[in-house]
């Protein structure tokens, strides 16, 4: 699979964004192979509770272990890490605004496109 792996919180203002474009993309690309995993990193879980019930998402969101700041170097959020089929690291995406999704669409489907 190619995996998104995206970091994002409920205080992120850009994720209100980013998160209902990358659910498209995975329900567009996801039988190809593409596949998003979120992992949030609210210290209160209601928050991030009453952000999916507003943005929901078909991906499966995973929470924290209050590591991922320093383990992935994350600046800012979101930021998301595109890897290919073998787990490597091919881009990595901080921010995120309108249009980004098309970018990030292209490099999805190269990617898929680059086989098993």
């Amino acid at each position: 699979r190619v995996i998104y792996l995206d970091f994002w919180a409920s205080w992120c203002g850009p994720c209100r964004q980013s998160m209902p474009a990358l659910d498209a993309l995975y329900r567009e690309l996801g039988d190809q192979g593409f596949a998003v995993v979120a992992i949030n990193l609210d210290e209160n879980t209601s928050e991030a509770r009453r952000f999916l019930q507003r943005f929901p998402v078909t991906y499966p969101v995973l929470k924290d272990d209050g590591r991922s700041f320093t383990r992935f170097g994350i600046t800012g959020l979101p930021q998301g890490y595109l890897l290919d089929r073998q787990g490597r690291v091919t881009i990595v995406h901080k921010g995120f605004k309108q249009g980004d999704e098309q970018a990030l669409k292209s490099q999805i489907v190269r990617l898929l496109k680059d086989g098993p």
